[in-house]
């Protein structure tokens, strides 16, 4: 199974994020994993067709798609640390923070980049399942629901 990891990265924030979430999804059995920097010749309609996931990393100031992350927030009470996986609590995807006046050799942290990991090995994981048929894919979980109300 294909993970295709595109990204865009001015100062090497979001690549450091990409690399997390690719290390992640290469962790699953069977995934391999190709990253593909936005402007780069590698990236192509071809590469992209031949993927079973997709997962597009940008910077805020490029927007996003993504897959829900089934994290709770971390560092949120007074048993949390900075260095828990989802310490920014967000639910929309992986989320990194970084200082504005430093380079990505001083950030993100590693809770950011561990969450990126995760999020990673999450969709490789959905992915094999929808691969496998242990997981409908929307396509038959509509056929289904369809099939019901008939």
């Amino acid at each position: 199974m294909l993970i295709t990891i595109v990204y865009d990265s001015h100062y090497g924030h979001t690549r450091k994020q990409a690399e997390a979430v690719a290390q992640g999804a290469g962790s699953v059995a069977g995934a391999k994993v190709s990253l593909l920097a936005l402007g780069s010749d590698a990236v192509s309609w071809e590469a992209l067709e031949k993927s079973d996931a997709i997962i597009f990393g940008s910077p805020t100031y490029n927007s996003m798609i993504w897959v829900g992350l089934d994290l709770m927030p971390g560092n949120n009470n007074s048993k949390g640390s900075v260095n828990d996986l989802n310490r920014l609590g967000s639910w929309i995807g992986a989320m990194a923070q970084s200082n504005a006046d430093q380079g990505p050799d001083d950030g993100p942290i590693d809770s950011d980049l561990r969450t990126a990991a995760h999020l990673g090995q999450r969709v490789a994981t959905l992915t094999r399942r929808f691969l496998n048929g242990t997981e409908p894919t929307v396509g038959q979980a509509r056929e289904s629901a369809e099939a019901v109300t008939a």
